[in-house]
């Protein structure tokens, strides 16, 4: 079960008490957990912890494997395992890869850092204390760079066991897949089905966030299309969830799975009915109605009656009626007399009413007619659209009534519905496309239709050869690719820009043209976004799902916008460069800002302070003026930054990633002297080796591809040591015959994602 009851969460918290007081030792408590939920990722990380400071390390690498099964998208399992198999001899390089995935998950939810050791991400990362002076998101970035680096020195025993988790956290972290991706996980077959399953279950246990569906979505196509009769027992779960997009995709995998094995996939049903929550019964109904062949013989509808008396009374009395239909369209005449069977075998769970209403409606059924069933025409989605975000679920109701045909009124077209097709005609959902863009609000987007009417005035008034002029100035000498710096360059021309032939900005231009045609609120926002210019804004607090409250490091004060995204990745004590504007919710931010680390914001308010002064222009008309130029300057203070910033190892030396390469002349005396050797250990596969030092910190890796010796370490020093130790060892078995250099600037470049600027906000 994924989505657990109420009662489950009671008990947690009462064994949770009974730890607190005393009542239950932590390794009682967490067994005691794991009896309510065999996948209770926490029990199982800290009875995994708990194993290992007892000495049983085989023990607790079985507690942490299951849950980074259990649990895939969750960052603590990952970190956990890592500290415990940097100590077991021949599996400490799995100790970096867990770490990497622990850290990647982390940054996509920076408001976990909150509260975070400030070095618990460098436990098994030797050689990399240069971070220094870094808030917590940037060590992270850099990290993770810096260990995606090493990445083909693992063993491949290491790349061969974390491949499939690598590939679903790809599924984590890109709401749209690309079908080689989805090959890969199609690829890894069954061995993949498990960690699938977990990130359902994640999703089901709000370990991720509920606005971000995707993963889920994703994960219940690949079920139904690799997944087989086991995953039957999950995807139901999701069958009648209030979301299109996951409904749609469990009802399609379910499908899916009866296609490729009926006969199994049908006996899955009817295994598992019988032991269904009403919900989940419900959801099967709707299965065998779209597929009545599934069940010719009643079994699952038979086992959907059965054990009843577990259901709610309140559920059962909506179930009943529901399953009395279904048998009888389902299976005809023989469904009706099956319903007659239920009902008796079940009247006394439902009320007199509830009762009286079921046995006429077995009358309504045997007299007058069977209701006619439409079938389903095949869906057209396959796995691959449903992963690239391209399917498009029915919604029944918000289909258009057909029987209409009166005429209507020529109006303004409402904007479309999340899963309906987008209005710019791309062909993607809406949500996939212009729903963020068009700024849609808690309150259904009041000022929706007047920003798109905005947004059409501009193209329609200025002309095309204006507005890429403005995006050149807007974006200068750096790369304009990415949607969020074309945002931000659409929200400085809207907001701010002075077309050619104005003397004013566009806003104000709209306004004279249609504010007779604006009511009061409408014209309050426009000429609100009229005056709006961006200012420095200290992130102060983070209200995860609403906002964030700001310092404004200009004007002074404080104040509070209303900004799902910016709540989900703000960094307390960063600072952001944006609009603040009225809107629907109150004071919102406009457009695309630009993050600050706190480590430049001191920097960038100087410059500020002295290029107004040499304005001469107060702060407002500064700043409206001169977007582009400040948005410059931050760029050039991160790549400063970056351009100064060294990166050293735990020995001082400067980070270096150093490789050379040798061909073997004599393979049998070169195996020799490196298994008997004491500088270098044997990873056991007879193609890896290890040097370390009396600390255990890795100095350096060797691997034997073919006829190729291939040497790496993570500074010049280290890797001329290594190379003189070869020359020691092998003599005339190795020849040299290059060697090759990452440089700083390489790995900074790397570091940054080729950009070399901040994130937008």
């Amino acid at each position: 079960m994924l989505f657990l009851p109420e009662s489950i969460y009671r008990s947690r918290r009462r064994i949770v008490e009974d730890l607190d007081s005393g009542k239950l030792t932590p390794e009682q408590a967490y067994q005691r957990m794991l009896e309510l939920d065999r996948d209770d990722g926490i029990a199982l990380t800290e009875l995994g912890g708990l194993r290992f400071e007892a000495g049983d390390a085989a023990g607790a690498q079985e507690y942490l494997w299951r849950a980074v099964d259990a649990h895939p998208t969750q960052g603590p399992p990952y970190m956990e395992l890592a500290r415990v198999l940097e100590k077991q001899p021949g599996q400490e390089a799995f100790g970096p890869a867990l770490v990497e995935l622990c850290m990647r998950k982390t940054l996509m939810n920076p408001e976990l850092l909150e509260d975070a050791d400030e070095d618990a991400a460098l436990i098994t990362m030797p050689g990399l204390e240069f971070l220094n002076g870094l808030n917590k998101v940037e060590k992270l970035q850099v990290l993770v760079e810096a260990t995606a680096r090493q990445r083909d020195q693992e063993p491949a025993e290491v790349a061969s066991r974390l491949r499939k988790y690598r590939l679903i956290h790809k599924l984590q972290e890109d709401s749209d897949l690309d079908t080689g991706v989805v090959d890969e996980i199609i690829a890894e077959g069954p061995a993949a089905v498990p960690l699938l399953v977990g990130v359902l279950r994640d999703y089901a246990q709000d370990f991720i966030d509920d606005d971000d569906i995707s993963p889920a979505e994703n994960a219940l196509a690949l079920l139904g299309e690799m997944g087989g009769p086991a995953a039957i027992p999950y995807l139901v779960e999701f069958i009648l969830l209030e979301d299109a997009d996951l409904s749609g995709a469990a009802s399609w995998a379910v499908g899916r799975v009866l296609d490729l094995h009926p006969r199994e996939a049908a006996a899955a049903l009817a295994k598992i009915a019988s032991g269904l929550s009403a919900v989940d019964r419900m959801g099967v109904l709707q299965i065998l109605l779209r597929r009545p062949y599934t069940d010719a013989d009643g079994v699952i509808l038979t086992a959907l009656g059965e054990n009843l008396n577990r259901v709610d009374k309140a559920d059962c009395a909506r179930l009943l009626p529901l399953l009395l239909t279904s048998s009888a369209i389902v299976l005809g005449k023989r469904g009706i007399e099956l319903g007659r069977t239920l009902l008796r075998r079940n009247c006394h769970l439902v009320s007199k009413r509830v009762r009286s209403e079921c046995e006429d409606l077995m009358a309504e059924l045997t007299s007058g007619g069977l209701p006619e069933l439409a079938l389903p025409k095949p869906s057209p989605w396959t796995v691959y659209d449903i992963c690239a975000g391209n399917a498009i679920w029915d919604d029944e109701e918000e289909e258009d009534d057909e029987e209409d045909l009166a005429p209507t009124p020529a109006v303004r077209p409402p904007l479309p519905g999340r899963n309906d097709p987008c209005w710019c005609g791309s062909g993607k959902k809406y949500k996939k496309c212009h729903l963020e863009a068009d700024g849609k609000a808690a309150d259904e987007g009041e000022f929706v239709p007047l920003r798109r009417r905005i947004g059409e005035f501009l193209t329609d008034v200025v002309p095309r050869r204006d507005l890429e002029r403005a995006r050149d100035e807007f974006h200068g000498d750096a790369t304009s690719d990415g949607e969020e710096h074309e945002l931000a360059a659409l929200d400085w021309i809207i907001h701010d820009w002075i077309p050619p032939r104005w003397e004013h900005g566009v806003m104000s231009e709209f306004l004279e043209r249609n504010g007779a045609r604006l009511n009061a609120r409408e014209r309050a926002f426009v000429e609100s976004s009229a005056r709006s210019f961006i200012s420095l804004y200290e992130i102060q607090e983070v209200e995860a799902g609403r906002g964030v409250k700001l310092n404004d490091l200009i004007a002074g004060g404080t104040l509070f916008v209303h900004d799902v995204r910016s709540s989900k990745t703000a960094v307390r004590g960063d600072a952001l460069l944006a609009r603040v504007v009225e809107a629907e919710r109150g004071l919102e931010l406009g457009g695309s800002g630009l993050r600050v680390p706190v480590t430049h914001i001191e920097q960038l308010r100087e410059w500020l302070e002295a290029d107004r002064s040499d304005s001469g222009l107060e702060w407002p008309e500064y700043l409206k003026r001169n977007v582009p130029r400040i948005r410059q300057e931050c760029f050039a203070i991160v790549r400063e930054w970056v351009d100064n910033l060294r990166l050293a190892n735990r020995d001082g030396d400067e980070i270096l990633f150093s490789k050379s390469v040798y061909r073997i002349l004599d393979h049998q005396p070169l195996r020799t002297k490196l298994n008997a050797s004491s500088d270098w250990r044997a990873d056991g596969d007879g193609v890896h080796y290890t040097r370390l030092n009396g600390e255990r910190t890795v100095l350096g890796h060797i691997r034997i591809e073919g006829d190729d010796l291939i040497l790496e370490s993570n500074s010049r020093r280290r890797q001329e040591e290594g190379k003189e130790l070869l020359r020691g060892l092998a003599g005339a078995a190795l020849e040299h015959r290059r060697d090759e250099f990452t440089t700083q600037k390489e790995i900074k470049r790397r570091a940054m994602s080729g950009t070399g600027k901040p994130p937008e906000g």
